[in-house]
C-alpha cells in the first residue's frame, strides 16, 4: 500500500526492521553481560550489531525524502499533504531510542571484558562510522550485507562521493547523530533523577 510520495508501507516496515535487528543483537548480548567467556554466538551477535548498527541512525534521514518533492524556489511553502511532515518525522524519531539504548547496552556488555570502553567512546566511534557510510545507502543504495558481494563497488562509491562532496555531509550527519545521542542521554538522566522509583 502506498503511504506517501510513492513509498509503500512495506518499505517503511522494512527500514524499521533493519534498525530493530542490531537493537535486538545488543539486547541479547546485554543479557549475557555477566558471562565473560568469548563464544561463537557472542562474536556472531557482535558482528551483526556492528554491521547493521548504521541502519538505526539511517532512519534519521527519512525526512529528507520530502525535500526531493519540494521545489527549491519556494522553501517556506508546504509541499504535498500537511501530515507527511509529521509522518516522516515520527518515522525518523524511532531511531533515537533504538540508537541510544543499543549503544548503552553494547557498551555495558563490552565493559565486562574491556574496562576502558564506555558508552561515550563507543557512541563517538559508531556514530562516526554510521555517518561515514551514510552516502553508501543514500546514493549507492547499498546495505551492510553488500560488503560481502559488492565490496569493490562500495569502495568505488565512497571514493567517488568523497571526491565530489568531501567530508562536509559526513561531519554534518555525525553532529546530528551525536547531538541526538547526548540529548537522549541527558533526558534519561534527568528522568531517572526526577522519578527514581519508576526508572530504577
Amino acid at each position: 500500500m502506498e503511504i506517501v510520495n510513492g513509498y509503500t508501507s512495506g518499505w517503511l516496515i522494512f527500514s524499521v526492521s533493519l534498525a530493530v535487528i542490531p537493537f535486538a543483537a545488543s539486547r541479547m548480548l546485554y543479557a549475557k553481560r555477566n558471562d565473560t567467556r568469548i563464544t561463537s554466538s557472542k562474536v556472531a551477535l557482535a558482528l551483526v550489531w556492528f554491521l547493521m548498527f548504521p541502519n538505526i541512525p539511517y532512519l534519521f534521514t527519512k525526512g529528507r525524502y520530502l525535500l526531493g518533492y519540494c521545489g527549491s524556489s519556494s522553501p517556506w511553502e508546504l509541499c504535498g499533504n500537511s501530515w507527511e511532515i509529521g509522518f516522516f518525522f515520527l518515522h525518523a524519531l524511532v531511531g533515537v531510542p533504538l540508537m541510544y539504548f543499543s549503544i548503552r547496552e553494547m557498551a555495558t556488555f563490552l565493559q565486562k571484558k574491556w574496562k576502558t570502553i564506555d558508552h561515550w567512546r563507543l557512541a563517538v566511534v559508531m556514530l562516526f562510522v554510521s555517518a561515514a557510510v551514510l552516502p553508501i545507502g543514500l546514493y549507492g543504495r547499498f546495505n551492510s550485507w553488500n560488503l560481502f558481494n559488492q565490496g569493490t563497488d562500495i569502495l568505488s562509491q565512497i571514493s567517488s562521493y568523497l571526491q565530489n562532496h568531501g567530508m562536509s555531509e559526513v561531519v554534518g550527519w555525525f553532529a546530528v547523530y551525536l547531538i541526538a545521542y547526548a540529548s537522549t542521554h541527558y533526558f534519561v538522566l534527568s528522568t531517572a533523577r526526577r522519578f527514581p522509583s519508576q526508572t530504577s
